[in-house]
């Protein structure tokens, strides 16, 4: 591949060998640093973007406490008391390597203050990561592990709350996907001749002058995935940072809110200006998530809403980035919450909102409808970055994403832009937090939505029903489904599918189930409003009990309506408290029944979900 347009600074292609060289033959060498160097220097002065800083002379305040890598090589922790300069943070996973986590207990707290040591007492991650920063020509780095005293609650609430803000004024993040834990570094050996472009200096003559340009020779290579890509924690350590420096197996990857660069294309030139680039960010996951956290103003400056009944693209950015983190690797399912509660206290404090159990009070509505759409095969594979897995087990309400254990999650967003036109009123909604919890967006001791609706009863049973039939596509042997049939009552006519929220209340319905069957009855042109005969399937004796409420309907452009549903469970029959088991949705033809019939409830009444 050709490039003209080679944006490296002149020191770096001097003294570059365009062949390769044996001195630099693993991704920590020497003319690697200098790269990045050159990538870190033309991003801050050309990327505005991707600074947080107020001014060009203002420092942003460091965390409460860093490594100091001090002029003899020598680290230590250091309380930074307001202490304003630039600092790196590192991404990483435990994996199965080498654990050192700061505590007082211990008195490593007392040690580390003093001096870190830097031989293999420390994983190999963490000491690459202080030559790199050292390399780079800063003084201080964040680790977690490191730099939060892990046996102290008070202490360890208080620095997970500023986690965002910590990423967010980070010079640059530091990402170890060399290896699937701390023991694999962040350098690898490799040939240098297969991972750098080779600079041709091209002098022409035109009209008696000369004409200097650089001609980049880039190799074409694959860049290999970054494991870091498939850990639950990592993800808002990846959207909150405004530049990335990837050491991946054999190369070193750069990317920031501007633009990308490897060692086999190291050109920096701009992918777009701010209008096209606010536009191009929008579209993905992560990107437009770390626009909305890390730049506010520009995501506000996008069209602004036409009338009242419109609703807010931020909450469809925030579940489509609900639904890509559910599909990462948690070793502990308790952290749910708490991996991405650095982006939901800097999304709420930018927009006022207010942030209950992995949802947003503004458009609960539509943030109740998620539903489990396969298992989760990463679950447990991370390894915890926690001093201890005694955790509670109530994680949270069923109505909440973060109760679905070890699942993926998908949300039913409108496909239009307005609000729901009909469904459940919210009442109250109370979330009450365990004593010394991590931070008001982690653990949960309790959470009751209060609602005002119409309640349904129906019966639940398992598949299959109706072969001919479409089903979820998560549907199969294989994969064990979670989805059931409900049937309307008295007539136990079928409705539609229900997708369930655990394998547990799967179980249960089949267990329940075992007496009955279901029956086929052709209904005779005469019964059908469409002069043709069809089929319909009922319950020949009870199923499993459930009760469903329209959480919300809408309609699309052709004023077709779509009804998406709650199914629960009672708890508590007298205080009205029920759990959420899964959800249904159901087309515009059977909208009418759930509003009107003989087992529904007519008069709109409160009920509690827990």
């Amino acid at each position: 591949m050709l490039d003209l347009s080679c944006g490296l600074s002149s020191s770096y292609e001097e003294q570059y060998n365009p062949i390769g060289s044996a001195i630099d033959n693993h991704t920590g060498s020497d003319y690697n640093m200098s790269l990045i160097k050159t990538w870190v220097q033309y991003c801050q002065k050309e990327h505005q973007y991707c600074n947080t800083k107020v001014s060009s002379r203002t420092l942003p305040l460091l965390p409460t406490r860093v490594i100091e890598i001090e002029t003899d090589g020598r680290a230590r922790i250091t309380e930074t008391k307001g202490m304003q300069a630039e600092y790196l943070t590192l991404s990483y996973c435990w994996g199965h390597g080498k654990r050192l986590l700061c505590t007082r207990g211990s008195g490593l707290y007392e040690l580390f203050k003093q001096k870190l040591p830097l031989d293999d007492t420390i994983p190999k991650t963490f000491r690459d990561a202080l030559r790199v920063t050292e390399a780079l020509g800063y003084r201080y780095l964040w680790i977690d592990a490191l730099c939060i005293i892990q046996d102290d609650p008070e202490d360890v609430g208080k620095e997970m709350a500023k986690m965002g803000d910590i990423y967010r004024h980070s010079t640059l993040t530091i990402c170890a996907a060399n290896g699937s834990d701390t023991d694999a570094g962040l350098f690898c050996k490799r040939d240098a001749r297969s991972s750098k472009s080779c600079n041709i200096r091209v002098t022409q003559k035109r009209d008696g002058k000369c004409l200097r340009t650089c001609v980049s020779i880039q190799p074409c290579a694959t860049l290999p995935d970054s494991v870091l890509e498939t850990r639950g924690w990592i993800l808002q350590e990846e959207v909150l940072s405004g530049r990335l420096l990837f050491f991946k197996p054999g190369i070193v990857q750069w990317a920031c809110l501007m633009t990308y660069a490897c060692e086999t294309a190291p050109c920096m030139a701009t992918l777009w200006d701010q209008e096209e680039a606010l536009e191009q960010m929008i579209y993905e996951t992560n990107d437009a998530m770390r626009l909305m956290v890390r730049l506010p103003d520009m995501f506000n400056k996008r069209p602004a809403l036409s009338c009242e009944t419109e609703r807010n693209d931020h909450f469809d950015v925030w579940y489509d980035m609900v639904a890509a983190y559910s599909r990462r690797a948690l070793s502990v399912d308790s952290d749910k919450l708490l991996a991405v509660a650095g982006l939901a206290s800097l999304m709420g404090k930018h927009y006022d909102l207010t942030y209950v159990t992995g949802l947003w009070k503004e458009d609960l509505q539509v943030g109740l409808c998620w539903e489990v759409t396969s298992r989760n095969d990463m679950f447990r594979k991370d390894g915890s970055r926690s001093i201890t897995e005694n955790f509670p087990d109530y994680l949270a309400p069923t109505w909440s994403w973060a109760s679905a254990h070890g699942m993926c999650v998908e949300f039913f967003k409108p496909y239009l832009d307005r609000l729901p036109e009909e469904g459940i009123q919210i009442v109250d909604v109370e979330v009450s937090y365990l004593p010394g919890a991590l931070t008001t967006f982690g653990y949960i001791k309790f959470a009751k939505l209060s609602i005002c609706t119409r309640i349904r009863r129906i019966f639940l049973a398992p598949l299959p029903v109706n072969p001919k039939r479409v089903v979820y596509p998560a549907v199969d042997k294989e994969t064990k489904p979670l989805v059931v049939d409900a049937f309307q009552t008295p007539t136990r006519s079928y409705i539609g599918s229900v997708s369930l929220d655990s394998v547990k209340v799967n179980e249960d319905v089949t267990k329940q189930y075992q007496a009955g069957r279901i029956v086929e009855k052709v209904s005779s042109p005469m019964e059908s409003t469409t002069n043709e005969a069809v089929c319909t399937y009922q319950l020949s004796s009870d199923g499993y009990e459930a009760w469903c409420v329209p959480c919300l309907v809408h309609k699309d452009n052709k004023g077709n309506r779509q009804m998406i549903l709650l199914v629960l469970t009672p708890i508590n029959a007298e205080r009205r408290e029920y759990r959420r088991i899964g959800i249904m949705d159901v087309d515009d033809e059977a909208c009418d029944m759930f509003m009107t019939g003989e087992d529904v409830h007519e008069d709109r009444e409160i009920i509690h979900i827990l």
